[in-house]
């Protein structure tokens, strides 16, 4: 008998926790279902007001109403025959870049035999001597401070 009762009371127990359960899960569902509406109409809001704010660009970027714009504000003029340049001669001079007075010495691996082949080194003629056009430089900077 003690059996059939602990049974029972097991039986109700597991009935009355699943409806407890359920009553707890359908709750979770409708409150996740209502953010999800008030989500779905915010995105809805956000979506006309960017469609506002695009239709508000367009309408302030019209080529017409920037072109007045121009006119008006900045004092902007045709152009003239006057800012054309007359010649070749009034153009500026094209970049012409600075090139090494020599080669850099650099050294050849030959592929085949795996040897390294130093290039000729630079001639006395050729080496510069960096201290003595710096001293140049300072002599000729202290003649020019000098001079009227």
């Amino acid at each position: 008998m003690k059996l059939l009762r602990l049974s029972v009371f097991l039986g109700v127990a597991a009935a009355v926790l699943s409806g407890v359960a359920l009553f707890w899960t359908s709750q979770a569902v409708r409150q996740d279902e209502v953010r999800l509406r008030a989500l779905y109409y915010a995105a809805l809001r956000e979506t006309q007001s960017i469609r506002v704010l695009q239709a508000e660009w367009d309408y302030l970027n019209r080529p017409a109403r920037l072109e007045t714009l121009a006119w008006e504000s900045l004092a902007m003029s045709a152009p003239t025959a006057g800012y054309v340049a007359a010649g070749v001669a009034a153009l500026p001079d094209p970049f012409v870049p600075m090139l090494p007075t020599r080669k850099p010495a650099f050294v050849y691996v030959a592929k085949q035999a795996s040897a390294v082949v130093p290039v000729s080194a630079p001639t006395a003629a050729e080496t510069i001597a960096p201290e003595r056009d710096f001293q140049d430089l300072l002599d000729h900077l202290g003649r020019t401070e000098g001079a009227p």
